[in-house]
């Protein structure tokens, strides 16, 4: 990779100076959602997802959608697959990528968290080959145990999506900034014009860490280069909604830009379990209470729905195609916090952490 291509992917720090809003696109808000979990735990004793089913990621294979999930049970995270018509019904077809006992990588920890897919945001959802195989990102941790330990991420490859081989990672912690020394966490990967980016966040510290979003970039899937701007998507200032989580990116092409799509956290919720009164929204969410997963969201009023139990936030950035630099616009109609810098080099915006609040 050239300077000029790696310098086209960088993304300026945004001061905490000028503020403005962006309202969020139409064509992109999600008004509905479905009251009930579309995929949950088992809580079968034995089962790989006995405890918990997380990080969703839904594409359009053979006219049927399929939906990976990594479900715990207990001892660490290993990835199921399940099957679906209408996106609201779900069959669950087992593990795809499981622990392996004798690997020092997927030895307690095997997350499959993303599977490379075409790139359009209202596209089918079809998935991408590389060489005739599908290629996946994965994320493990060393320890037995909840994400125990420093995360690494990996590139996996498959014929038929349901028997993976794992490659040695390709990021770690230890390689990185400081903002990413104590681990690595979910894997997106798109390809774009012959270069591959790998958006990911990672936590700064084992204790009271925050979580922000970077990207790694390759021509040839085995060189990989930080971007020297990571994080690319920062921590808000004090006070908004993703003062201590900026995570789980989702990078797809909206129209001629790009949008990445984020959960946040914030100190309070952090640090004490508890939610601010924050009204307005709609989301794709993950309830915490349930360890399960909802999919077809609706707004709601946060103040008193009982299913908006963890304060896990979705947002997005847009993006100019192939440079990535971008402008974060709010979800909800009135946002926590707002600010906007200008790139010297390009003149693009970068606009508020606008909010939504599960």
């Amino acid at each position: 990779m050239t300077l000029r291509e790696l310098m086209n992917l960088a993304v300026l720090t945004p001061p905490d100076t000028m503020r403005a809003t962006l309202p969020i696109p139409n064509d992109l808000k999600t008004p509905y959602k479905l009251e009930r979990l579309v995929v949950g735990p088992s809580h079968k004793s034995g089962t790989f997802d006995e405890k918990a089913a997380d990080v969703p990621f839904v594409f359009r294979h053979q006219n049927r959608f399929y939906l990976t999930y990594v479900g715990y049970d207990g001892t660490g995270y290993q990835t199921g697959l399940a099957s679906s018509r209408d996106l609201m019904n779900w069959r669950k077809e087992g593990v795809i990528l499981p622990r392996d006992p004798k690997s020092k990588i997927v030895r307690y920890n095997a997350a499959l968290t993303w599977i490379l897919r075409e790139n359009d945001v209202f596209g089918p959802g079809t998935l991408k080959k590389v060489n005739g195989r599908y290629l996946g990102a994965y994320f493990a941790t060393p320890y037995s145990g909840y994400e125990s330990g420093a995360g690494v991420i990996g590139l996996c490859w498959s014929r038929d999506l349901r028997h993976w081989e794992v490659e040695p990672p390709c990021l770690l912690p230890q390689d990185g900034a400081e903002w990413e020394r104590a681990g690595l966490y979910k894997a997106c990967i798109v390809e774009y014009r012959g270069l591959y980016h790998i958006f990911y966040n990672a936590k700064n510290r084992p204790k009271e860490w925050r979580e922000q979003i970077g990207v790694a970039t390759s021509r040839d899937l085995k060189t990989w280069v930080r971007n020297p701007a990571n994080p690319i998507l920062r921590n808000g200032p004090a006070g908004s909604y993703d003062e201590r989580f900026a995570s789980d990116p989702c990078v797809l092409k909206y129209k001629k830009e790009w949008s990445i799509f984020y959960y946040g956290l914030d100190r309070l919720f952090a640090g004490h379990g508890a939610r601010p009164q924050v009204q307005g929204g709609a989301y794709r969410a993950r309830s915490k209470r349930h360890g399960g997963l909802n999919l077809l969201p609706q707004a709601v009023d946060h103040r008193s729905s009982r299913d908006a139990v963890s304060l896990l936030l979705r947002c997005f950035a847009q993006i100019r195609p192939g440079d990535f630099r971008g402008r974060i616009a709010p979800v909800a109609k009135d946002c926590v916090e707002q600010g906007m810098v200008s790139c010297s080099k390009s003149g693009s915006q970068r606009d508020c952490r606008g909010c939504e609040a599960l």
